[in-house]
């Protein structure tokens, strides 16, 4: 009987391993935000088929990364320099 528990265990933690980490088709791993501004027709194309059913690739990690990617190529990293507004740097 532990023998049969064992062996299911296995056989379960085993499938589990064997899953896909990705819906996209064409993609057998997962791409960085990077990989994916170095490829823009990729990108593209994932983003394509992502927002085609977002309810269901909404928590995908390449349609996440692909629409990351896409975010900061149209609007930069976020990581502006201060324009000192609101401060008035030691000026009374």
């Amino acid at each position: 009987m532990k023998t049969r528990i064992f062996a299911v265990t296995i056989v379960l933690s085993l499938a589990g391993c064997l899953q896909k980490v990705t819906e996209v088709p064409g993609l057998d791993r997962v791409l960085t935000a990077g990989e994916f501004t170095a490829q823009p027709a990729l990108r593209d194309r994932v983003l394509k088929f992502c927002s085609n059913d977002p309810g269901r690739y909404r928590q995908d990690p390449n349609c996440v990364n692909s629409l990351q990617s896409a975010r900061t190529t149209s609007f930069g990293s976020g990581n502006f320099p201060s324009l000192g507004l609101g401060t008035t740097g030691g000026k009374k």
